[in-house]
């Protein structure tokens, strides 16, 4: 028997619509007008609906439902469709009144300005509602049309459907190329973009299908929506732009076990705000390559020389070889990408390895002075087009490669010095310029400073001079300005600094310490 209501209220003109055996009725649905003029893009009207429900002890109730201007033929449509959630305890954009036992919600209805015809006769095609024991309905278009719930509106007609152009991968890609590693435990994705165009209404929803190795396809749902905290929109990644003429960034997910292999987008569906849809099927664009390292794989990354003894200035760069244990590979290895995080000063120096056995190595090279370089990514690919990726540009299993510069444990030591002129006149000392000449033993990182220090007969320092000096041949040189002098005997203590910022110096006893004598 049909529980009595305290208030005893229906739905003006219909019968409250409970399913046979559900405790959940619909008391009531209406909009707050019937008719209204869309065609400015502004008109906004309020559609509610009563719920109650005969459960004991229920705590909440909620669900959805579904807008849109029904076709000629069943599941068809004349119109965007809209899908609003609604929960007794708050859902956006939906007010609410009342308990679980019996509830009332409002929602106000931006109503489109375009649809396939005019007038658009909106209504609400489907419902569903639950409650917190679990009890379910799901009224159709059929049990709805009791109510009476139809919004004419006066709307702008639109029947052609979206296009698009210049579908590629994300130029901005964190990996650096178009291969995609699956773990066995979590997903790896790729984002695909391309412009939607459609005029005059603009872009709403769609979805991007790939195709893989066997037949098999991952179809990804999208659409132009609301950004998060801003008042515009957003399709996928990229934010902002006119609806009738936008960029979308789709991220499509590949799941653990997806087949290693090429992936093409095969098929993409668009659908403007009117509700036209177009459907581009056999796409065949922006192929990626998705791998586990199951086909190819490879073990016991090396890099020789390490450390690399790259402190010297006689050259530019110097050279290291990346090797590694290659197995599974069809037809040979054809290439070997690696990534760097310092490109242009540490990168590979060609792509074509050299293959011995199973080993298979790549050259490289390191800029002068560069104390430490990581190789982010390495990508090998065979013969028959398998590739293997390793390294966290990939989010893949990282080797842990880190070109590393030969620490500067030595300080550079001097066998011998000399001064010239070693004899100047008294009169003639102020603004003569002298010159040292230190013969200097630099087994790790050159001398790159030369301090000089004037000390005379009583270990006073007297003048000071030096600076930037560069070894050549095991010999470094700088000058020292005179100031007046007195005659007499001047000892020329130094500092020795090389690139690594480590030290020697001479003081005025030490047996390398030239002579100077200035003449009376």
């Amino acid at each position: 028997m049909a529980p009595a209501w305290a208030d005893g209220a229906h739905a003006p003109g219909a019968a409250p619509v409970r399913p046979t055996g559900s405790s959940i009725h619909l008391v009531a649905l209406a909009f707050a007008a019937s008719t209204v003029d869309a065609t400015t893009g502004t008109a906004k009207v309020d559609l509610s609906w009563t719920i109650a429900d005969s459960a004991r002890h229920i705590s909440d109730v909620g669900g959805d439902i579904f807008l849109g201007v029904p076709g000629t033929t069943s599941g068809t449509f004349r119109s965007a469709t809209f899908e609003v959630r609604f929960d007794l305890h708050g859902a956006p954009h939906v007010k609410v009144s009342g308990t679980a036992r019996k509830s009332t919600y409002n929602y106000t209805f931006h109503v489109p300005r375009y649809a396939q015809v005019n007038p658009a006769r909106w209504r609400v095609f489907r419902m569903t509602i639950h409650d917190s024991h679990g009890n379910k309905v799901n009224l159709t278009s059929s049990a709805l049309k009791s109510f009476g719930a139809v919004l004419a509106a006066k709307d702008l007609v639109d029947t052609t459907p979206p296009s698009f152009q210049d579908l590629a991968i994300y130029e901005n890609l964190v990996t650096p190329r178009l291969y995609v590693y699956v773990a066995k435990s979590h997903p790896a994705a790729m984002v695909y973009q391309f412009n939607v165009q459609d005029f005059p209404d603009g872009f709403g929803t769609g979805s991007i299908q790939v195709t893989g190795p066997g037949g098999r396809t991952i179809t990804t749902p999208f659409a132009n929506k609301p950004a998060p905290q801003s008042s515009g929109l957003q399709c996928g990644i990229f934010s902002g732009g006119d609806p009738t003429d936008l960029q979308c960034g789709i991220p499509v997910s590949y799941p653990p076990g997806t087949p290693a292999g090429q992936w093409v987008v095969s098929k993409l569906v668009l659908t403007d705000l009117a509700g036209n849809t177009a459907t581009f099927k056999n796409v065949g664009g922006a192929p990626i390559t998705v791998t586990s390292d199951r086909v190819v794989s490879a073990s016991h990354f090396k890099l020789s020389p390490d450390p690399v003894n790259d402190w010297s200035t006689s050259q530019l760069f110097y050279p290291v070889n990346l090797s590694m244990q290659v197995s599974g590979a069809h037809g040979g290895i054809s290439a070997v990408f690696v990534d760097t995080s310092a490109s242009g000063v540490c990168d590979q120096t060609s792509t074509t390895p050299t293959v011995s056995g199973g080993t298979v190595t790549v050259p490289m090279h390191v800029f002068q002075g560069t104390a430490l370089c990581q190789i982010t990514g390495i990508a090998i690919v065979d013969g028959a087009g398998n590739v293997a990726l390793y390294g966290f540009e990939y989010a893949a299993p990282d080797p842990f490669l880190l070109i590393k510069q030969t620490p500067d444990t030595i300080p550079p030591t001097a066998t011998s010095a000399s001064i010239m002129p070693s004899t100047v006149a008294a009169g003639a000392t102020n603004g003569t310029q002298v010159t040292l000449t230190v013969h200097v033993n630099a087994p790790i990182a050159p001398v790159v400073q030369l301090d000089i220090s004037l000390f005379d007969s009583q270990n006073n320092i007297v003048a000071t001079g030096g600076g930037s000096t560069t070894q050549s041949g095991g010999v470094v040189t700088q000058t020292l300005t005179l100031p007046t002098l007195s005659a007499g005997s001047y000892r020329v203590g130094f500092t020795l600094r090389d690139a690594g910022d480590l030290t020697t110096t001479y003081g005025p006893n030490s047996s390398v310490a030239p002579k100077l004598t200035i003449t009376p």
